[in-house]
């Protein structure tokens, strides 16, 4: 539905960004990271690979955890709308 539809006359979206590259700890990369779900990232690669494929993962992505190859992103994004009384 058309936000003018629902009422809004004005609406304002807001991107705040991060993007960083940084060594990481791998204990930091796996459980350290803040998530609306709470579900880590050792979980996640459960989910998607069985205990064979999660440790050639591991063998692959440690190092470059651990030198900072990849870049990090934080991202946020606020949506404003205003509607007339």
């Amino acid at each position: 539905m058309p936000t003018w539809l629902a009422g809004f006359r004005e609406l304002h979206l807001q991107l705040e960004a991060d993007a960083k590259s940084e060594p990481l700890d791998w204990d930091v990369f796996l459980y350290g990271w803040e998530t609306y779900t709470m579900i880590d990232r050792e979980e996640i690669m459960f989910v998607w690979t069985d205990e064979a494929e999660f440790r050639k993962l591991e063998e692959h992505l440690r190092p470059l955890v651990g030198r900072g190859e990849g870049v990090r992103v934080d991202a946020v994004t606020y949506l404003r709308g205003m509607r007339p009384q």
